[in-house]
């Protein structure tokens, strides 16, 4: 596993499948999706660049966000599952997958996810556009919560090699050549190497290489007080979003807002999610047993 100073896109390649590649985003800091992670598989048709790559969120049954389908279908003009503007669409000769990741966690998992909804931008606007969004950052933050459950209970199979993602100009799938640094060599999907990219994570350093099930267990472990530090911030008042990394609160420490019912659901949460994380090895979890 190699990581970029970034850590939050992570693809992960089959070597005997070259047309399969998963993806794991860490959800941004400051948005309701903060600190969880969404698990995507994606399939490159046999005229990709051609056609955009066909990509499948994993769910759980659960609707977080307008664009990501409790079906596990992904809404997005760049995958021309959405009728956007033509800009938007997937260009062939210039769109590539990683301008998809980045438009998944940047356009889709957003701070206000609400106006994610076609028309509700221009529907709700003012004050009230503002409390219709509040409202929907909580209900999202109680999926997101209920997701991270659902991933450290269920994680999804997949054996491959993992690396971090985060300026690579154009890929399919990739392969090392050990050397002092990682050179990425980029691949067609008849397995013709292109010219080497000039991209060396000259400072990344190498890690056993783990099942996706440790790299689960790996992030909640290492996330899982910050985690709990935010809900009991939101728990208390501060407004979802507001948590930044370790604790930070990133918010007029005046504005309380969070409704009666969201901090109940948040504390019911929270007695889940300490259960769960102490089981997954993550230590310091007790203390919010009481608060929660």
């Amino acid at each position: 596993m190699i990581f970029t100073s970034t850590e939050t896109i992570f693809v992960r390649v089959y070597e005997a499948r070259m047309d399969l590649l998963r993806a794991v985003i860490v959800g941004p800091a400051g948005t309701p999706y903060h600190d969880g992670l969404f698990v995507f598989d994606v399939l490159f048709p046999p005229n990709y660049p051609s056609v955009p790559p066909m990509v499948y969120y994993y769910s759980g049954g659960l609707r977080l966000n307008p664009n990501l389908y409790d079906c596990g279908k992904v809404c997005l003009s760049l995958l021309n599952t959405w009728n956007g503007k033509k800009t938007e669409m997937w260009i062939p000769g210039k769109s590539t997958m990683l301008q998809v990741l980045v438009s998944i966690q940047g356009l889709i998992l957003n701070a206000k996810p609400f106006f994610n909804e076609p028309g509700y931008e221009n529907m709700y606007v003012g004050e009230d556009g503002e409390r219709r969004s509040k409202q929907y950052n909580e209900d999202v933050f109680i999926l997101s919560l209920k997701t991270m459950v659902y991933t450290i209970r269920r994680p999804q199979r997949y054996i491959a090699n993992t690396i971090s993602v985060s300026n690579l100009p154009f890929f399919l799938c990739m392969k090392f050549e050990l050397s002092s640094c990682y050179k990425i060599h980029l691949l067609n999907p008849v397995g013709l190497v292109l010219p080497e990219s000039s991209l060396m994570f000259s400072k990344a350093r190498s890690c056993q290489l783990q099942h996706f099930e440790d790299f689960v267990v790996g992030h909640f472990r290492q996330r899982a007080h910050d985690i709990l530090v935010a809900c009991k911030a939101y728990k208390e008042g501060s407004q979802v979003g507001s948590m930044v990394k370790e604790g930070t609160q990133d918010v007029n420490e005046h504005e309380m807002s969070t409704s009666h019912e969201f901090k109940e659901a948040v504390g019911k949460m929270m007695k889940t999610l300490v259960t769960n994380f102490i089981k997954n090895g993550s230590k310091d979890c007790e203390q919010f047993q009481v608060s929660a």
